[in-house]
């Protein structure tokens, strides 16, 4: 079907933005498409081989096979709107369906190595990963890392920033109220489809800037802590202890921007 835009670890039919890089041709397609209508209200429900899934602004329809997704909102979205945020979920599901692990987190790369960088609601993440990308770290994804075979699988290009970070860094630009939050926009440059897993880094708010190293059982139950499903169909064992086994740290720093730069700091000296 020629080169189709793709995005964590899927090949799309039905969207071009300019958000989504080329998929490989070993990447599954999945069928994309949205309809404008009344969006329910209901509950998500992940089935073995259907899903119903509540969006902020909308209700997304997925089938496993085949791989498929609709999209109901009250109003006709952009393709980039779709392809970030709403995407994220979508691809969580049919991830998931294949067995793949999925965690909400972003993810840069330093030394040939993607490092995932997890945080809770509102903990830091993106602004975080704009910090790297403005000092020269190429970034694989935003919002959702995919592991396939030890390799983390790139996302749309692009960070959505808050109002506070947006103007502290002074990147992204405003895209209004959309995804029950305003949004500032920064574009990213293209990365390989794959980078090869390294470690992780989960942030945490402090009264000064550190960076922990973890054990091996606190690297399991964060990684657990920040699996994007969780359901019946678990992977098996050994491939979730594998990137367990992996380096892992927590930086804490303090909420604010005052050591914004220090914290960078302690980023880049674990993953130099």
């Amino acid at each position: 079907m020629g080169d189709l835009p793709g995005a964590y670890g899927w090949r799309f039919s039905g969207v071009v933005g300019d958000l989504l890089g080329a998929g490989p041709p070993h990447w599954p397609i999945l069928g994309l498409s949205q309809e404008i209508g009344e969006v329910e209200r209901g509950k998500d429900d992940l089935g073995q081989d259907r899903a119903e899934l509540r969006l902020v602004d909308g209700w997304a329809s997925l089938r496993r096979d085949p791989a498929t997704a609709t999209f109901t909102f009250r109003r006709r979205m952009s393709e980039e709107e779709i392809a970030h945020p709403y995407l994220t979920r979508v691809v969580a599901a049919h991830n998931y369906w294949l067995g793949r692990e999925s965690f909400h987190a972003g993810a840069f790369v330093a030394n040939g190595k993607a490092w995932a960088v997890a945080a809770d609601r509102e903990g830091g993440k993106s602004s975080t990963l704009a910090g790297l990308a403005r000092a020269g770290y190429p970034i694989i994804v935003d919002d959702l890392v995919v592991s396939v075979a030890g390799q983390a699988l790139a996302g749309p290009r692009s960070i959505d920033l808050r109002e506070g970070a947006s103007t502290h860094l002074q990147l992204g630009e405003s895209m209004g109220i959309h995804g029950g939050r305003q949004r500032f926009r920064y574009r990213l440059d293209d990365v390989p489809a794959e980078t090869e897993l390294g470690g992780w880094i989960f942030l945490a708010w402090g009264h000064s800037v550190e960076a922990v190293p973890l054990s091996p059982f606190d690297r399991l139950q964060r990684l657990m802590d920040h699996r994007m499903v969780r359901g019946p169909a678990q992977l098996e064992p050994a491939s979730f202890l594998r990137l367990a086994a992996l380096p892992g740290f927590q930086v804490q720093r303090p909420h604010s921007f005052d050591r914004f730069e220090e914290s960078l700091e302690a980023i880049t000296a674990i993953v130099s």
